[in-house]
């Protein structure tokens, strides 16, 4: 049942929405596993409670399953408060059914795809995704690709539709790297340091609207920039494009100066 489309376990990775990231939560997603199989759930729960429960107390467990005291071993059990650690015992339960899930149908992968697309995000190297792909824990390197791919084009159209409403910010700013080899050969020996410039588009908040950015038709008619446009090229200040021309003015003769 919860392998099928309809439990919204399933994620596309070739078609990824951000607003499946954002609406990703583990307590929901639990809760909507406990409602679609409870007696999986409660089985589970069971399980890993006995499982705790024996670990607190292997040696005494085990001296009573010996002298076979059943009735006595199930009530250490009982006496333990099998209500501690349930928020990990509930995130326990929901990756064992996950991976259960998974088995039945390859598409139920949202669990792993969130995984997958945290262990990407935080610069996990290759071999680690793949082994926990392996494990049905991650989805694969490919699968995270495609949904980094389309992420990419869903935020390239939100960026595009935001600049068409006039209501957002720019920002640039200008950073180098240097990008530095392991191994430096002559024949290599490029300059590594880059020049790169970043810029950032912003949405402007508190409710914003173009009714509010009046003043800004009036700040521009008054800049300097404005002012020089207005002028004839030849009577503003500084240089322009065509005096960069000007720089290296060739001879008939083939010979620059």
């Amino acid at each position: 049942k919860m392998a099928a489309e309809g439990c919204r376990l399933h994620f596309d990775a070739a078609h990824a929405k951000v607003e499946q990231l954002e609406e990703f939560n583990m307590d929901v997603l639990a809760q909507k596993m406990k409602q679609s199989a409870p007696y999986l759930w409660e089985t589970l729960g069971t399980v890993l409670s006995i499982c705790a429960a024996g670990m607190k107390g292997t040696a005494e467990v085990e001296d009573m399953v010996g002298e076979g005291d059943k009735d006595e071993y199930w009530d250490v059990l009982n006496g333990c408060d099998m209500r501690k650690g349930q928020p990990t015992q509930a995130l326990k339960k929901v990756v064992i059914i996950s991976i259960l899930v998974q088995n039945t149908n390859q598409w139920a992968n949202y669990l792993q795809s969130m995984l997958g697309i945290f262990l990407q995000s935080a610069h996990n190297p290759q071999k680690v995704v793949e082994t926990l792909a392996h494990m049905g824990l991650s989805i694969s390197m490919a699968s995270i690709n495609s949904t980094i791919v389309s992420l990419s084009r869903e935020s390239h159209c939100a960026i595009k539709a935001l600049r068409h409403m006039l209501l957002a910010a720019y920002a640039y700013d200008n950073f180098d790297v240097d990008l530095k080899t392991s191994d430096q050969q002559v024949e290599k020996s490029l300059d590594t340091l880059k020049h790169l410039t970043s810029s950032l588009l912003f949405p402007l908040q508190h409710r914003m609207t173009l009714d509010d950015l009046w003043c800004s038709h009036m700040l521009w008619e008054q800049s300097i920039y404005k002012i020089h446009e207005r002028e004839p090229a030849a009577q503003r200040h500084g240089k322009t494009y065509r005096d960069l021309l000007k720089l290296h003015l060739e001879r008939p003769g083939g010979i620059s100066c």
